[in-house]
């Protein structure tokens, strides 16, 4: 993964900058059934906090910070939103917050260097907010891609996917895929 460039300015500063973004449109288009999650105003505000902290937690700390499945869903948007992106990474922290969706596919390693990853995500987010980071009751409740409660998929990130027709595909690892070389 690229390394971060330094933080322009003090982690107080830039927690409120971080605070300050207006993150309206994102949401709208989250909150759009056809084009986006469907999801409503109340989830899209939980997530905006959550989406957020995980924004500090990545400018903060220099290991690879993961999204829960909501957080990353609410980063995508707001990366599709190319120019309010840009330039909401540049007066928040500085430099241009880079994506890597590829982290765990590459390999048995690589799945397990996420999923370390990701409890450690979860370990610095409950040490600076007080809270966990995924409601554990929550996850594997309804399936993300069907809308089901009993299709089998857990639902979880990190774990399986329902590719939506009551399937469960493993999204990680897949090493049976192979790369061309330089690929990753």
């Amino acid at each position: 993964m690229d390394a971060k460039l330094p933080m322009s300015g003090n982690i107080e500063v830039v927690r409120k900058k971080i605070n300050m973004l207006d993150l309206g449109p994102i949401k709208v288009k989250l909150m759009d059934h056809e084009e986006g999650k469907g999801w409503s105003l109340e989830k899209c505000n939980e997530v905006d906090i959550q989406y957020k902290r995980f924004l500090y937690l990545s400018v903060k700390y220099p290991q690879a910070i993961v999204p829960s499945k909501d957080v990353d869903a609410m980063w995508h948007q707001h990366i599709l939103d190319t120019r309010k992106y840009a330039e909401d990474c540049r007066s928040a922290f500085g430099f241009f917050l880079h994506h890597f969706p590829y982290f765990g596919m590459r390999g048995q390693d690589d799945a397990t260097d996420l999923e370390n990853a990701f409890e450690e995500t979860c370990r610095l987010y409950e040490i600076e907010f007080g809270q966990s980071y995924v409601n554990l009751a929550e996850v594997g409740r309804k399936c993300d891609s069907c809308g089901s409660d009993s299709c089998g998929s857990s639902c979880g990130w990190p774990g399986q996917k329902c590719s939506g027709d009551k399937r469960i595909v493993n999204f990680r690892p897949r090493p049976h895929l192979p790369l061309p070389a330089g690929a990753l």
